[in-house]
């Protein structure tokens, strides 16, 4: 078997969600013990799954950029811009996830909206 690093695992989930390949995602890269951070969600993967199927049903050209990944140990942390359209400025959003025998058992998602006027001249990204 040959090995994967563990934000290579994290940046393939992002991207088949953003695709609308939840099922796929989930079956590929989840593990059986999983569960989420989400506090307008229940904790379990059934909550989440539907949730993100129903996001990419209602936003196909959903988009995830990364921009910095970072692996240590059993985490990984991708710092993304997420826009649910191409004229959508998007939400800065910050994923972190737990990793048993390379599969994803926890996850954590913050989101901060974008601001159409933003006073920090160093931006978001």
């Amino acid at each position: 078997m040959e090995f994967t690093p563990k934000k290579e695992i994290a940046k393939q989930f992002l991207y088949l969600i953003s695709k609308g390949e939840v099922e796929k995602a989930f079956t590929n890269y989840v593990g059986p013990q999983f569960r989420h951070h989400n506090p307008y969600l229940k904790g379990g993967e059934v909550d989440l799954k539907q949730f993100l199927i129903e996001e990419s049903r209602k936003n196909p050209q959903m988009l995830i950029k990364n921009l910095r990944l970072i692996e240590q140990n059993d985490l990984v942390m991708v710092h993304s811009l997420v826009k649910k359209t191409s004229d959508d400025v998007g939400s800065i959003v910050v994923y972190i996830f737990r990793f048993e025998n390379h599969l994803i058992t926890e996850y954590w998602d913050i989101q901060q909206p974008v601001p159409e006027v933003m006073i920090n001249r160093n931006g978001v990204l």
